[in-house]
């Protein structure tokens, strides 16, 4: 039997914040591009795909809160939000 080896691989997963954070654990160690939303996202919204000048608008159209972008373990993760506040939150969770 030959060995597979998968250099990339995409996809779309929708879940909630709780089952996520169960599921986490599975996550470690991989990059990771996560948006979290107030509500179910349109199914042919694709983040990946959005012009920067349009993503502000979309963002708050669709209701997402925040993006977490982490391309692999090591390398610096960056969020983004329209909420100052959402972002004070999470800094302090990184502040001792």
């Amino acid at each position: 039997m030959e060995s597979v080896k998968v250099k990339r691989l995409e996809m779309d997963v929708s879940l909630p914040t709780s089952e996520f954070l169960r599921l986490l654990h599975f996550y470690s160690g991989r990059g990771l591009d996560l948006v979290q939303a107030a509500r179910p996202l349109p199914p042919q919204l694709s983040v990946a795909d959005l012009k920067p000048e349009s993503k502000a608008r979309i963002f708050r159209e669709v209701g997402i809160v925040f993006q977490f972008y982490l391309p692999h373990p090591h390398e610096h993760a960056l969020v983004t939000s329209q909420s100052r506040e959402v972002l004070e939150k999470i800094v302090s969770g990184f502040v001792k």
